[in-house]
């Protein structure tokens, strides 16, 4: 004969600690598996390719490439892999970010992108100051960091409003006459 009772099992709190940080574990190790894909591949082979140009090139006018594709086709991660990749073979002094991956906010001016910049450079007033400001500001901490190659991100805010992007696009040939090389994604 079974008896029943209206009492779960007890679990001791030992118990589900460890069984918790098993699974945060768990998740942690399934979310850094990466599969990069033969075209996520191409992507990576051409952000190198501009970076080693601009190191070749530096104080040249540099050269960019645009890579355009469907929302969630992996350029973004192909560029942190990329990104990820090269910080691990630490050949810059601590502190150098030689890939930065700027998502441009939404509003897609100049000042919003110089502002984006300062903001992935960790500056804590990266929101304050001029147009002027901001790009003389970015310039500056671009070489403080080393930084080899600037990946836009969430380009296609520029297309929102025809003047701001022209703006938007003369301020990055700009940053580009400055010897930084430059990829942008769509």
């Amino acid at each position: 004969m079974t008896t029943t009772t209206s009492n779960p099992p007890v679990v001791r709190p030992n118990e589900a600690a460890a069984r918790s940080q098993r699974v945060a574990d768990a998740r942690s190790a399934f979310r850094q598996i990466k599969i990069v894909h033969p075209r996520q591949e191409a992507i990576i082979a051409g952000l190198d390719e501009v970076r080693r140009s601009g190191i070749a090139t530096r104080g040249e006018r540099q050269y960019g490439i645009t890579l355009l594709a469907e929302s969630g086709s992996g350029k973004t991660t192909a560029a942190e892999h990329f990104r990820d990749g090269i910080e691990r073979l630490g050949e810059l002094p601590e502190g150098s970010r030689p890939v930065l991956i700027v998502k441009l906010m939404s509003t897609g001016t100049a000042r919003s992108l110089f502002s984006s910049i300062l903001q992935a450079l960790d500056d804590p007033f990266y929101d304050r100051g001029t147009e002027p400001n901001l790009h003389k500001r970015a310039v500056q901490a671009i070489k403080r960091d080393n930084v080899q190659l600037l990946v836009i991100d969430e380009i296609q805010h520029l297309s929102r409003r025809s003047s701001a992007a022209t703006h938007v696009t003369d301020s990055l040939n700009r940053l580009r006459k400055k010897a930084l090389s430059l990829s942008r994604l769509r």
